[in-house]
């Protein structure tokens, strides 16, 4: 089977060696667990209806890892509407996920510190709104959990 560029920087990007493309490298080794069903069920008729998809996806690496990537994957087809092939854009987005976890962790932990303290905390936007009440100043003003 003959590969096109793109493939191959994929999958030795991957880890999959020019031979393992040469040899049909295909979904199962690319999909991770679940990622089959998860492509025929959503992916797919995505494609097949918008023209394209765009999501956040897990590949396999050759190492047998998971890569997690933002995905776009973009339908060809020809003059006659015959879907020709596809393309799949793929960034490692490890980095973002790692920041965005980090994130998650401070805000759970800020969260925790402002509910448990004493002291009341009252947090406000620009235009006034309260966006933020801890539980000590509920209690105080008489107002309802929220």
């Amino acid at each position: 089977m003959k590969h096109s560029a793109s493939v191959l920087a994929l999958a030795m990007g991957l880890g999959w060696s020019g031979m393992a493309v040469a040899q049909d490298f295909g979904r199962d080794e690319f999909f991770v667990d679940g990622g089959v069903q998860r492509f025929r069920t959503e992916i797919l008729p995505a494609v097949l209806n918008e023209g394209h998809w765009h999501g956040r996806w897990a590949v396999r690496m050759r190492s047998g890892g998971e890569l997690p990537v933002d995905c776009t994957l973009i339908l060809h087809r020809d003059y006659n509407h015959t879907v020709r092939n596809f393309s799949w854009m793929l960034r490692d987005i490890t980095d973002e996920l790692a920041v965005e976890l980090e994130r998650e962790r401070s805000q759970a932990v800020m969260s925790a510190l402002a509910h448990s303290s004493t002291v009341e905390v009252l947090a406000v936007d620009t235009e006034q709104r309260v966006i933020f009440c801890n539980r000590t100043m509920e209690q105080n003003l008489g107002l309802a959990p929220r």
